[in-house]
């Protein structure tokens, strides 16, 4: 476990108490358990709207990106893409909002996720899948 480990999720439990400003997030946070979450059975087309990968590493902790994208059929969905931090958490993001992207079909959780950033629809928008973004060609 060690110091490090222990000053993480010390920063994250502060990160979600402290402050004003941050019990929206709280708020956003605990609306993420009313998330429903389908299979996804084949590719989707569509075009980000946000796009927010987690903080930290996957690791002793997991993780995952969260994606909303308008698809070609006008419907708004959220992707999880588990553990995708490859180059690490400070990297930019690959997708800016106005991308065209493929939703490719990955494996769901198979438990809690640890950490997930806060999108702007966790309250409103119920639809979730677990995929990966590929640029559309």
């Amino acid at each position: 476990m060690g110091i490090p480990y222990f000053i993480l999720i010390a920063a994250l439990h502060f990160n979600a108490v402290g402050g004003q400003g941050k019990s929206l997030s709280k708020e956003k946070t605990s609306c993420q358990s009313d998330w429903k979450y389908n299979k996804l059975e084949k590719d989707i087309v569509g075009t980000v709207l946000f796009n927010e990968q987690p903080t930290v590493l996957c690791g002793r902790i997991s993780t995952a990106l969260v994606s909303l994208v308008r698809t070609e059929a006008g419907d708004t969905v959220r992707v999880l893409n588990l553990c995708n931090t490859k180059k690490g958490a400070d990297s930019p993001n690959e997708f800016s909002i106005g991308s065209k992207v493929v939703i490719k079909p990955s494996k769901s959780s198979a438990g809690k996720i640890d950490l997930i950033p806060v999108d702007p629809r966790a309250c409103t928008l119920k639809f979730t899948y677990f995929g990966s973004l590929k640029k559309k060609e």
